[in-house]
């Protein structure tokens, strides 16, 4: 049986080397000498990742899985290398054989579980309804969201707080890139015939208390069927993909129309927080509206299962 202890898991430590360029000169020519030992292949693979080498990194971590198919260490050397070119339907395979090489009892296995938890494909596959696609943010949305934020009137019912800096944005768009469980959020953009024309979002994730915050915008679209449906796809991510409990949802005082089709999809007003958001353009303050939606409310109320009918089923 493989051997694993908590040192060899502190990302396979590489030797102890200041000079990264001698370390991995010491391994490759310790791999010459002995062709046949993972463990450099799984060293050798995590140095070329801390020098940001993917391609490298990859190829050596995919022969220690070769060379020792039973060592749990290879296969998650093989998942890291995988998750640095953000491949994470292959990585949640490895990391699936890793899990499958230790032993029931053992300490590790909760650790790599929720790394799995972490990378589950789900968070970035699209969202697809009858006429509407929600798609991670990526690069190429970069101008459709520079253009959602400088249309200041969607963006003061949207979010005040976001910002249009252009660098900010793109700053933006690299932190997607990650799991929601690491930046508590996922974010969307709404594509028509492959075309954007809304944003959305899960953000303020809690998972120890199953909830978030639904975020939903369309800066032209004035469709009403639109707006369900990406709402409802949203929902029917949160409640059943990720198993919330509740979400809730803040409209701004100055925004009614928005709080009324919040209600009429089934959302309860929960409170309102007085004088709450200061709206700088307008020099005046918001109040806002709280309203939120429970898991069981989502599957019973009649209201709900209609719009999905409509709008979902196929």
């Amino acid at each position: 049986m493989i051997a694993i202890t908590w040192a060899t898991m502190k990302f396979f430590a590489p030797p102890p080397l200041q000079n990264q360029h001698e370390a991995l000169d010491t391994l490759k020519k310790a791999i010459t000498q002995h062709p046949k030992d993972a463990r450099l292949y799984i060293q050798c693979s995590e140095l070329h990742l801390k020098s940001r080498k993917q391609a490298q990194a990859l190829k050596l971590a995919k022969q220690a899985t070769q060379l020792e198919p039973q060592n749990p260490m290879a296969w998650l050397c093989l998942a890291r290398a995988l998750l640095a070119e953000q491949n994470y339907q292959t990585a949640n395979k490895a990391l699936t054989k890793a899990l499958s090489k230790i032993p029931p009892t053992h300490p590790l296995r909760k650790e790599l579980k929720q790394m799995q938890q972490r990378y589950l494909p789900t968070w970035w596959q699209p969202l697809v309804g009858k006429k509407l696609k929600l798609v991670r943010i990526q690069e190429h949305h970069l101008s459709f969201l520079s253009a959602c934020r400088n249309n200041i009137e969607f963006q003061h019912h949207y979010n005040l707080f976001k910002s249009n800096n252009i660098e900010i944005i793109k700053k933006e768009i690299q932190q997607a890139k990650q799991s929601p469980l690491e930046i508590n959020k996922i974010e969307w953009v709404i594509e028509h015939n492959e075309t954007p024309v809304g944003i959305g979002g899960l953000v303020s994730y809690d998972g120890k208390n199953r909830r978030a915050e639904i975020q939903i915008g369309f800066p032209e679209e004035k469709n009403y069927g639109f707006a369900i449906e990406a709402t409802l796809l949203i929902l029917d991510f949160g409640f059943n993909a990720l198993q919330l409990n509740k979400i809730f949802s803040y409209v701004y005082s100055d925004n009614p129309h928005s709080q009324k089709s919040t209600l009429h999809l089934g959302f309860t007003q929960e409170g309102l927080l007085r004088q709450h958001v200061f709206d700088a353009a307008a020099n005046d303050w918001l109040d806002l509206h709280v309203n939120g939606l429970l898991k069981h409310e989502y599957n019973t109320l009649p209201v709900l299962q209609k719009f999905k009918q409509r709008f979902m089923s196929s």
